[in-house]
């Protein structure tokens, strides 16, 4: 069937646009520079609500109405500028929207182009492996910022920005890609393929 092997092309399907941008047009997706990061932290007490009172924005604790949890998420945001968004839970960045939404502020963005919000790339799933039941939860993008969800990362938690940066250095994998990787497998097959 596959006699003249120069004339076929294995694709890997399961890679990430962002992935396979950076494999295709061969840009590294390493950093020229250091990176800045913004941290949001909502209080376990605070997920299963539709909209915050509590929010960490930076190590500041920030609590009141929708509109001055905003108005700090914003004004921390601008200040800082951050190329990161570390989010305690991924479900953080629609949720700020949300608000925002319902308060009836319609400029918020997190993103470094005002006219674009946010960006789901994946909804949440429930997937069973090796006998095992687990809970994946939905990814999202902010155009010009990456997230790394502090609920669905291996590397960063078990290291920091160095080392999700050095392994970003080593598997050309985008730092959002790598930060949401849950293993080492999926870290070394983004080496091999590369």
């Amino acid at each position: 069937m596959f006699t003249d092997y120069n004339s076929n092309q294995c694709i890997s399907v399961d890679f990430s646009r962002e992935f396979r941008y950076c494999l295709e047009s061969g840009i590294d997706p390493m950093p020229a520079s250091d990176l800045s990061k913004l941290r949001l932290s909502v209080p376990m007490t605070e997920t299963s609500g539709e909209m915050y009172t509590e929010l960490s924005v930076g190590g500041n604790t920030v609590t009141g109405s929708p509109a001055e949890i905003l108005t700090a998420v914003e004004a921390a945001v601008d200040d800082c500028n951050p190329d990161i968004l570390v989010c305690s839970t991924s479900q953080t960045i629609p949720t700020l929207y949300e608000m925002a939404t319902s308060a009836g502020i319609e400029d918020f963005t997190l993103s470094r182009w005002s006219d674009v919000g946010y960006q789901q790339l994946a909804s949440r799933s429930t997937y069973s492996s090796y006998g095992r039941v687990g809970h994946s939860p939905a990814r999202y993008n902010v155009p010009g910022r990456a997230i790394i969800d502090e609920s669905n990362t291996f590397f960063y938690g078990k290291t920091n920005l160095d080392g999700v940066l050095d392994l970003v250095s080593r598997s050309k994998k985008p730092i959002q890609e790598l930060a949401w990787t849950r293993s080492c497998g999926s870290w070394t097959r983004g080496c091999r393929d590369v």
